[in-house]
């Protein structure tokens, strides 16, 4: 499925929202109980009876902060940012893929419970639009290297390793301690897709020491979006696998 189609769905189910808002609530709060409050307590504050046994730790919704949107650092999340993360859960953590568990309009009901446990409650401004992507072939990853090597290697070191000389001591918004992503693992907590990467890039994780970068071009995006993807291939080599060529869609 094309990524236009999977944020298709995800805008579909954000739409859902305009009907029957009270029921939702209702059902919304019952499925959270259900489905969230273990982990990310009945309340909303992260401190439910499964917390203590998770690393990282289970997100802090009170707090407005949420890492994966497509709004300005700083903003709200969208309904559909909220939903992708419900749909989808994170890769490398305990928040599982809620898709083909739970249907569109139960992931609108719960999106808007988490809403409303902080100051998310206020509009978000209007999300990211992410262009098609180019080709990401080796001369976009040769322009992405000299962007990577001046802006991120200091924390994500020079091979992507997450192994910079700035990586050690760094805390999140919570006050806990944080690793930068070691791209050779080729596992992202927002999505692998390129277009994962871009909004990343776009709109930084808020909560982490990781910054917004919608200050480069398009163009410039891309190119480093390559070259993040190109450390996961180049360990696949190391290890004796041979890499398949890298997807514009996923």
């Amino acid at each position: 499925m094309s990524f236009s189609r999977v944020r298709a769905s995800w805008l579909a189910a954000a739409g859902v929202l305009l009907a029957s808002q009270s029921a939702w609530a209702q059902d919304g709060t019952k499925l959270y109980r259900e489905l969230c409050a273990s982990c990310h307590g009945e309340d909303g504050d992260g401190d439910g009876p499964a917390a203590r046994f998770l690393t990282p730790l289970p997100r802090d919704f009170t707090s407005g902060q949420f890492k994966f949107r497509t709004t300005p650092l700083g903003s709200p999340p969208t309904d559909a940012d909220i939903i992708r993360t419900i749909a989808r859960g994170v890769p490398g953590t305990a928040m599982p893929a809620w898709s083909g568990r739970i249907d569109a309009a139960e992931m609108a009901a719960v999106a808007q419970v988490v809403r409303g446990f902080g100051s998310t409650a206020a509009p978000p401004p209007a999300g990211l639009q992410i262009p098609d992507a180019p080709a990401l072939d080796e001369a976009a990853v040769a322009r992405g290297q000299v962007f990577f090597q001046a802006m991120c290697a200091t924390c994500h070191g020079e091979t992507g390793a997450g192994n910079g000389p700035g990586s050690e001591g760094l805390t999140d918004g919570w006050g806990e301690p944080i690793r930068p992503a070691n791209f050779t693992r080729g596992v992202y907590k927002s999505g692998s897709a390129p277009e994962d990467l871009y909004r990343t890039i776009s709109t930084g994780l808020q909560g982490t020491p990781m910054v917004s970068f919608g200050a480069l071009s398009d163009a410039q995006r891309w190119d480093l979006v390559a070259t993040v993807r190109s450390f996961e291939t180049a360990r696949r080599w190391e290890r004796g696998r041979v890499p398949q060529p890298p997807r514009s869609e996923p």
